[in-house]
Parts: structure tokens; sequence; C-alpha cells
């Protein structure tokens, strides 16, 4: 391929984020000329003007059927293209197959499909169409006709969990020993308990071992092996299926050496392959974590329909305890099983405060000067995932607000996700004036806790917000909205605010309150500290959740 190539960027999503297409796309091809395809209702960023050459548009802002016209249709045959560099997020399957088709209709050569982990794959035309068909018919009948198999095999196994383990159960002698069962051990709450629930077990009294399903993500395992815990996948790579009884079949397998007293899952997908498992296996003990909202979250996760509800019921009745890291959640739990059982305990999440307490003045003055702030310029940090469920754009909106009134302070969204692109689309002129910025997954967290003057949690809904005792532990006022376990964490007025869900207008009010009166933000986030010492200490998470192992139920 010569690097005069003409190169078209397509997204299944106007989520995805476009820049790392742009980076690939100039990387391999050199002088070569980058078109773009978005949808009439998008913006551009910054990053696009050294590397797009032109744009070319379909009504609307998300693809549709009706967005492949005649019209578009001719623009992109007169152009000639080579190469389709084509980004696609999880949710590709679904899309229509005349996106699928797109190569094969305008005539373009070459497809490179493009993940968002990065992972990029090259197909000819041919290939590209035998993929899409396959895709379509084959890949989508069959997985429907498995899965909805799987299911409903898993759910008759679930409910005779417990009379199977009851069946001539093997003595376990030496430690108590423990298997962690998740899904991934990538950034986020679940795999910080784990770590922090590894780092305080005794362990001349406890062996832990932790299982994934995938390795998807690998961020914690590093620190988990530092700790000599075990880390096994049942999987190498993400899989594009995923069946209960396969999945529990081999963790059985891998399992049977380790003979674990107890069985210790978290969330609710793992949790039906674990509750599968403990029915070979037999441990002492088996527990299921909950860590969100179920029942409101059906709008935002994949874990949702009749079949999930079903299952979730199944795993009550089959696990000997099931952990809620707040009250909300075991509430919202009971609301979406109709079971009240006192088998539900609330372990509230434990964040170790040592990170933050290490955090040194001078540390804090790098950071702001490497933003460009004065010691006078106001910083207001949020910190997630980016994701619809997180509602980073009623932060956002806030942000706008303040800036009404206050041009120097400076809004930072730390975390990645899917809806980066369109909240940078959407909020363009914020991030261009400097007032937002966006800074990806950051491994310094407890400096910018330290150095904020204000942390925002704008979420829809939430478990038990690690962010908000962080905040508490680096003594930083905080606004949350209400959305669930996060008004466990504050205490209105005393340790920080909690408004409305969506409402940045309540955002941004608390927000200036907090800033007009230093005083009052320094009482407030020492009143954090002393209630997050009572209820938020990794030591107390792991009392708590060690009871149960041994009993304690």
């Amino acid at each position: 391929m010569s690097e005069s190539a003409r190169i078209l960027v397509v997204r299944t999503s106007p989520d995805l984020a476009i820049e790392p297409l742009l980076n690939t796309a100039s990387k391999l091809f050199k002088e070569s000329q980058v078109d773009v395809l978005k949808g009439s209702d998008e913006v551009h960023l910054a990053c696009e003007k050294k590397i797009v050459h032109q744009y070319l548009y379909y009504e609307g802002y998300a693809w549709s059927k009706q967005a492949f016209s005649s019209e578009l249709t001719k623009a992109l045959k007169d152009n000639d293209y080579d190469i389709l560099l084509l980004g696609v997020g999880s949710e590709w399957r679904d899309r229509a197959l005349g996106l699928k088709l797109f190569a094969w209709r305008t005539g373009i050569g070459s497809v490179i499909l493009m993940d968002e982990h990065g992972e990029a794959k090259a197909y000819n035309r041919a290939s590209w169409l035998l993929r899409s068909l396959y895709v379509e018919t084959v890949w989508r009948v069959g997985y429907k006709i498995l899965v909805e198999k799987d299911e409903r095999l898993a759910l008759a196994e679930l409910k005779l969990v417990a009379l199977r383990r009851k069946r001539k159960r093997k003595k376990r002698a030496g430690k108590t020993r423990v298997a962690v069962v998740t899904y991934s051990l990538g950034v986020g709450g679940v795999q910080k308990q784990i770590l922090e629930l590894a780092r305080g077990l005794d362990h001349s009294r406890y062996e832990m071992q932790v299982y994934l399903l995938v390795r998807e993500d690998a961020f914690f395992e590093p620190a988990l092996r530092a700790l000599g815990i075990s880390v096994h996948y049942l999987y190498e790579t993400p899989q594009r299926m995923l069946l209960y009884r396969k999945m529990a079949s081999e963790l059985a397998e891998k399992l049977e050496s380790f003979e674990p007293h107890v069985i210790h899952s978290y969330m609710n997908y793992p949790s039906v392959v674990a509750c599968l498992a403990a029915a070979q296996i037999k441990p002492n003990v088996l527990i299921t974590s909950i860590r969100t909202l179920t029942a409101k979250g059906a709008g935002f996760y994949t874990w949702q329909g009749q079949a999930c509800r079903d299952l979730d019921r199944a795993m009550v009745l089959a696990s000997d305890v099931v952990i809620g890291n707040s009250q909300a959640v075991l509430d919202d739990y009971a609301e979406w099983t109709n079971i009240t059982d006192d088998k539900m305990r609330v372990v509230y999440n434990g964040i170790d405060p040592a990170d933050f307490d290490a955090v040194t003045p001078g540390e804090v003055q790098d950071l702001r000067k490497s933003l460009g702030l004065l010691d006078s310029d106001p910083l207001i940090l949020t910190v997630g995932r980016l994701s619809q469920e997180k509602g980073q754009a009623t932060f956002c909106r806030a942000m706008g607000r303040l800036h009404s009134s206050n041009e120097s302070i400076r809004g930072v969204l730390v975390g990645e996700g899917n809806t980066k692109s369109s909240l940078r689309t959407e909020f363009k002129e914020l991030e261009d004036a400097g007032t937002l910025q966006f800074m990806g997954n950051r491994k310094d967290v407890p400096v910018w806790m330290r150095a904020a003057d204000v942390v925002v949690l704008s979420s829809e809904i939430e478990g038990l917000p690690n962010v908000l005792i962080e905040a508490a532990w680096s003594k930083t006022p905080v606004v949350t909205t209400a959305c669930g376990g996060g008004e466990e964490v504050v205490e209105h007025g005393v340790t920080g605010y909690v408004v409305p869900v969506g409402d940045d207008a309540a955002i941004a009010r608390c927000v200036e309150q907090i800033l007009a009166d230093p005083s009052s933000a320094q009482t407030m986030g020492e009143a954090a500290r002393l209630r997050a010492q009572k209820l938020f200490s990794p030591e107390k998470m792991v009392s708590d959740t060690t009871a149960l192992y041994n009993g304690g139920h």
C-alpha cells in the first residue's frame, strides 16, 4: 500500500473516541489523505485539524439505516477511497448490516477494523463481506439460541446448588482458603476492594487466590501478585460468547486443586458462574457480593430483563451470604429479586488512606503548576469511568455555569470511557476555553484529590462511590448527587452537600458556597475524614468480611 493512500475514518458510534483512529491512520500511512465521515450534528475537535483533509456527513448525530443515502454513496465512490478505517465498540455486532457492508457498497478495497482497546485487524473486500454476513446471520442467530438455552439450564442448576453442596462435603484443614471470583482486574471499584481485602487479610490465617473470567484488562494484577496472591484466568483474551455453564465447569476445574473453604464472588454475572461452580466444589461458605443498583441500573447495564432477574433470585437462594456495599444496594436488590432475607448484609467499602496521607505540598504545587493554575484559581475535580450512568454531562453543565461567573475556574475529568467523545463534542467550547480538561486514567489520583478545592460526583446511580471516600481521606469537601450509596457516605451540610440527580444548577450553587467560605470548607473536610475513619477504613471492611467467612452470618 502506498503512503499516498486515501483513507476514510468511520465510527460505529459517535461515543467512540476519534483521536486513536486518526493517530493510527497518520502513523501507518504518512502523507496520506485522511477523511472522516461523521454525523452532521457532531462538532470538530481541535485534535482533528492537523490530520483531517475533509469531512463527509450523514444526517443527525448517530448512524441509522437512513444515513446511507444515495447522495452519500455517490460522494464516497467519487472519492475512490483505498482503505476504510472502521472504529468499533462493544456494541458493533448490533449495528445495521448496511454499515458492515459499507466497504462493499462504496467500492473501498481494504478494511482495518479497530476496537475500543486499540487492537486492529485488516481485511480485503471479500473477507470483510464474509465476516459481515457471518456476524449478521450465523453468529447472531447462533448466539441467541445458545445463550437462551444456557440461561435456562443455568437457572435450573442454580436452584439445585444448595442441595448439591450438602452432599459429601469434604473436610478442609489448614488456613482458611478464599477464592475470589470476578470478571476482570481492570480499573474499577470492585477491583480496588479486592486489592484492599488482599492487603488486609491475616495471611497466617487466610490464603487468597483470585479467579477472573477474562484477561481483558489487568490493571490491578501486579499489585496482587506483589502480595503473593495467585491470579488465574478462565480465558486469556476477551471472548465473543460467554456461557455460564461452560465457564462454571472451567472455574470448578481450576478450583479443584485449591479446595477453597470460601468462594466469594463480585458482581452479578461472575456470581452466577461462581454459584454454579460451588455445586461441584462444595465450599463451606458461598458469598455473592452486589455492588450497584441492579433494578435502577437496568437502563444502563446489560444485566436486565426477566432472565437476569430469575438468575439473581436463584443466586440469593443458593448463597449463604449476599453482601451489598451499601444499604441502598441491598434495598434495590431486594426490590429486584423480591426477596428480603437476613442473609443480606452491608459491608461498606474500605479505602486505605496511606496514599492520600503520603501526598506532599510540593506534589500538589507541581500538579497545579502543570495545569497553569494560580494559587487563587479554583480546581473542581470529578473522577470516574466516563459513561452515561456516571452523569459527567451534568458536571460539565455545572462547570459552564461556574465559568460564567468565574473565568479562572477549572474543571477536570479524570477517567476514560465510552462517553468521552460525545462529552468533548457537546462541551467543546468549554474545553477550548480551558474551563474543562479531560485527563484520562491517572495513577496519581491522591495528588489530584489533595490539589482539588472541591470534588464533584454527578452520577445517576451508584452502589457506594469510592471517590467520595477518597475525597474524605484527602479532607476535600464534596458535592454529590443523591445517586444511591453516595448519600450514605456524605452527611449533607456536615461533610459535603447532596443535590438531586441531574441538577447542574444545584451543583454549581454548592460549589460556589464551598469556595466562598474556606473556613467552612476546611471544617467539612475534617468532618469527612472522621466519618471515613469510623465507617470506611480497610480494617473495618476486612473485619466485617472475614466475620462472614467464619460463619458470622
